[in-house]
């Protein structure tokens, strides 16, 4: 005998959402596609070539695009940070706490000492 297999209501939503995803990138294919057909132009504006943008918020996205393309000898982007860094940066802060430490002990030890120098001059 046949049986039937019956899809759970989770399969249905994923394949729904699958073929939404799908009809939106047709959609947007076709859209490029007319758009090319029918001005012969390219679609692709940079948006700082547009004056829409003071040129201040111009210069600030130039450096942001410039920083985003800028990689070290390794070919890392500079912007990433990789996480071995936070440990270090962890241990700096530390280091940097009992460095503090040690100058706030070491100005109360200068300040027994000078009221002690002061009352041997009394």
């Amino acid at each position: 005998m046949n049986e039937v297999s019956q899809i759970s209501p989770l399969e249905v939503g994923g394949i729904i959402g699958v073929c939404i995803v799908l009809a939106q990138g047709l959609i947007g294919i076709t859209k490029l596609l007319i758009n090319k057909r029918l001005n012969g132009k390219k679609d692709d504006v940079s948006p700082l070539s547009c004056n829409r943008f003071p040129n201040e918020q111009k210069e600030q996205l130039r450096r942001l695009y410039d920083l985003h393309c800028t990689f070290d000898e390794d070919g890392v982007p500079l912007w990433f940070v990789p996480r071995s860094s936070l440990a270090n940066q962890a241990k700096m802060v530390e280091i940097l706490n009992s460095l503090s430490t040690g100058q706030e002990n070491l100005v109360h030890a200068v300040e027994k000492l000078t009221e002690k120098i002061e009352n041997i001059k009394d």
